[in-house]
């Protein structure tokens, strides 16, 4: 949308203000609870899909879920649950081997190819630097407030592309298929074996990739490098490598 416009002064607002409850726990740590970021969070990406009604699909193509999204007020609740999921399945995936950074990445360069925002080039220009950094020196991640920007920027640019027609839900669902079945997965596991939803753990497939790579790699760099290389390549890569062959309309 453009610059000025109501959508993207909202959207700035938005992503803005995720961003700075980020910060504030990579500034503080556990200045905020895990359920007061929930919460918070949540009352960001709700009022957001009140100002800009748009971004709340009606169809995506599932009958079930459809049938739901007829009705504004649950459709509203899924797109926020969505909206609130997404960040932070960016959030817990983040670490220091360009894994998230490179999804981010490649989705940034496909919303650019298809169309052609100056913003998308320089968030893209941004990401890949930041991801190629990441890779080679193992040594940065993009935390708190990185993931919850980031995370927040690509959700509502998503639903926005996707309202406009510019994307099928089925072709994000593929670029983005790694964090949202990663939360997916962790949250069953934790509930099935009785641990906490918000505290972290090893047990994520990232973490076992890079365990395995430790048994090949003497560098811990190169180990963890090769995990986040390894995941993006395999998925939202193959996004990518759809795209720029045009294996199907997206």
């Amino acid at each position: 949308p453009s610059p000025l416009s109501t959508i993207s002064i909202v959207f700035w607002l938005s992503i803005f203000s995720c961003m700075s409850i980020g910060l504030i726990d990579d500034l503080k740590s556990n200045l905020l609870s895990p359920r007061m970021r929930l919460l918070i969070i949540s009352l960001i990406f709700g009022l957001c899909l009140i100002a800009i009604p748009i971004l709340i699909p009606q169809k995506i193509g599932i009958v079930g879920l459809d049938f739901l999204l007829d009705n504004a007020i649950t459709a509203w609740i899924i797109t926020l649950v969505f909206c609130v999921g997404f960040v932070n399945a960016v959030n817990m995936a983040d670490g220091a081997n360009g894994l998230i950074p490179g999804i981010i990445s490649i989705a940034l360069t496909i919303f650019y190819m298809e169309v052609g925002s100056f913003s998308y080039a320089i968030f893209m220009a941004t990401c890949v630097i930041f991801t190629l950094f990441n890779v080679i020196s193992g040594r940065l991640f993009l935390g708190d407030a990185g993931a919850y920007g980031l995370g927040s920027m690509i959700a509502l640019n998503g639903l926005f592309l996707y309202s406009s027609g510019v994307f099928s839900a089925a072709f994000l669902a593929v670029l983005f298929a790694y964090p949202c079945i990663d939360i997916l997965v962790t949250v069953s596991r934790r509930r099935i074996v009785g641990r906490s939803l918000f505290l972290p753990d090893n047990d994520h497939l990232h973490n076992r990739v890079y365990f395995y790579f430790q048994n090949w790699f003497r560098s811990k760099t190169v180990a963890n490098s090769m995990t986040g290389v390894l995941i993006v390549s395999s998925s939202s890569g193959l996004a990518l490598l759809g795209y720029t062959e045009a294996w199907w309309s997206v």
